[in-house]
C-alpha cells in the first residue's frame, strides 16, 4: 500500500536505535539541569502563524468547534507558549528539554521527511551570551553521546547577515531573493543578487571574518560589530572543548524559520548529506504573544541521527568481518 509523501515506515534496527539515542540525550540534558516537558501534538493555527511559521509548512486540521489547528512543526513555539503562561519573572531563566514528533510540509521533491522526531532544549528568560555557549556545548555533547565520531558545527549570526545585506545596498526584492538563495545554498543565484566584498563574506570561508569586519567597520560601529566578535569567541571556545568537534563560522547561514534574531547554527556529520539539527537565539518570539523575552535553544533530528547511527553500526560490523 502506498504511503503519503514525506512519511516512511521504520524497520529494525532503526526504532530500537532511535529509542536508545533518545534516552541518552534526555539523560544528558536532565543531568545538565534541564527539566523535561511535553507539549500537545497540535496547536492553534493562529498561534503558530503569529509566531512566524509559514502557512506553506503547516499541516492543518479542523476541530469540532470549527477552529483551525495545526500539527506542531517544531517545539520552540509550544515551549515559549508554556513559558509565557506558566513561568513568573522570578523563576527565570527556565531550562527545559523535550522529545517528540514534529510535522513540517517540505517543498515537492526535496527528499526531506515531513514527519520526524526531535530531541532538544531551550533556555528561556536570558539574553546572556553564556547561554548561547551553553546551548552550543550541549548540542556538541549530544552528538558525542549519540555516537557521532566526527561532525561540524556551522555557526552564524542573523544580525551580522542582515547588516551585510544592508551594506550591499540592494532593493527589497533583491534582498529577499538573496536570503532565499542563502537558505537554499544556491551560490549561482546569490551571485546574481550580490557582488563585491559582501559576496565574499558569504562564499569565501577563509576570509569571511576579515572582510566582514572591514565592511562593518566602514559602516560605523553598531550591534553587528559586537555580534561578530561574540560569534568568533563562541566558535573558538567550541573548538577547544574536545576532539571530534569542528566548529566554523558561516556568515551566510540562514535557517528556515524566521523567528531567529542572533546566533544560529547547524550541525553536520561527515556521513550525512543533511543537517542533523541546529538552533539559535530568538529574543523576539515572545513579543508575538505580548512579552518580549530572551531565549535560545536547539533541536537534533533524532530520525536522521538514528539512520546515521545504524549505518555506522553496519560499517563497523562489515569491518569486523573483514578483519
Amino acid at each position: 500500500m502506498e504511503l503519503p509523501e514525506g512519511v516512511q515506515d521504520l524497520w529494525p534496527p532503526v526504532p530500537a536505535i532511535q529509542r536508545e539515542l533518545e534516552n541518552r540525550l534526555i539523560k544528558l540534558l536532565t543531568r545538565a539541569g534541564f527539566v523535561e516537558v511535553r507539549t500537545p501534538t497540535f496547536e492553534l493555527y493562529e498561534n503558530l502563524r503569529r509566531g512566524g511559521q509559514s502557512e506553506e509548512s503547516l499541516y492543518k486540521l479542523i476541530d469540532t468547534r470549527g477552529r483551525v489547528l495545526a500539527l506542531r512543526p517544531d517545539f520552540t513555539l509550544p515551549v515559549m507558549r508554556m513559558a509565557l503562561s506558566r513561568v513568573e519573572t522570578g523563576e527565570l531563566p527556565w531550562k527545559v528539554c523535550y522529545a517528540g514528533q514534529v510535522f513540517r510540509l517540505r517543498p515537492m521533491g526535496s527528499g526531506r521527511p515531513h514527519e520526524y522526531t526531535q530531541v532538544g532544549a531551550e533556555i528561556i528568560g536570558t539574553t546572556s551570551g553564556d547561554a548561547d555557549g551553553e546551548i552550543l556545548r550541549l548540542a556538541a555533547e549530544g552528538l558525542l553521546a549519540a555516537g557521532c565520531r566526527q561532525f561540524r558545527i556551522v555557526v552564524g549570526d542573523c544580525l551580522v547577515t542582515s547588516r551585510l545585506l544592508q551594506i550591499a545596498q540592494m532593493e527589497e526584492g533583491q534582498r529577499k531573493a538573496a536570503r532565499r538563495a542563502l537558505l537554499r545554498r544556491d551560490m549561482v543565484e546569490l551571485e546574481r543578487c550580490i557582488g563585491g566584498p559582501v559576496l565574499e563574506c558569504f562564499t569565501v570561508r577563509g576570509r569571511q571574518l576579515e572582510v566582514a569586519r572591514m565592511l562593518l567597520g566602514k559602516a560605523g560601529p553598531d550591534e553587528a560589530v559586537s555580534a561578530l566578535d561574540r560569534l568568533e569567541r563562541l566558535v573558538n571556545s567550541l573548538n577547544e572543548t574536545g576532539p571530534g568537534i569542528q566548529a566554523e563560522v558561516d556568515l551566510g547561514l540562514v535557517r528556515d524559520l524566521n523567528y531567529y534574531t542572533g546566533m544560529v547554527f547547524e550541525v553536520y556529520a561527515d556521513s550525512s548529506a543533511v543537517s542533523l539539527g541546529g538552533g539559535g537565539r530568538y529574543d523576539k518570539l515572545g513579543a508575538s504573544f505580548g512579552r518580549e523575552i530572551g531565549a535560545v535553544g536547539f533541536a537534533l533530528d533524532l530520525s536522521e541521527l538514528a539512520r546515521v547511527h545504524a549505518a555506522w553500526v553496519e560499517s563497523d560490523l562489515s569491518l569486523a568481518s573483514i578483519h
